[in-house]
């Protein structure tokens, strides 16, 4: 019963900060979650995607410079190979929030909530 009076508390404030009622605001907080949860999803496709594509590029820019001997070759595999490293990094601090895009798309009232309570740290 507490626990409920305290949420009830911080969705009330910061719904008077944004200057609306808490009604509404809860109501758009648990649309938004999908969406942002689908936002993260395509952008952590997309950065696995670059990973791919930057590895496959860094492997045959490598091949090449081993058959051609051209210095430039060599240069374009490394700068490759330091993106996919990037990227793999992005990659990995997306998936540290994964149960976040989870909770979003099939549970967004404990998404909205982690968003309310989240705003009082």
């Amino acid at each position: 019963m507490e626990n409920e009076k305290l949420v009830i508390d911080a969705i009330t404030v910061l719904a008077n900060k944004l200057g609306t009622t808490g009604t509404h605001l809860w109501e758009v907080l648990v649309r938004q979650a999908p969406i942002s949860s689908l936002i993260d999803l395509s952008t952590f496709l997309i950065t696995c995607i670059f990973i791919f594509f930057t590895t496959k590029n860094s492997i045959r820019c490598f091949k090449k410079y081993e058959k051609d001997d051209v210095d430039v070759l060599l240069g374009v595999s490394v700068f490759l190979m330091l993106m996919s490293f990037v990227f793999t990094m992005i990659c990995l601090a997306q998936l540290w929030d994964a149960s976040n895009w989870l909770s979003g798309l099939y549970n967004p009232e404990y998404w909205a909530l982690q968003n309310v309570m989240s705003s009082f740290k």
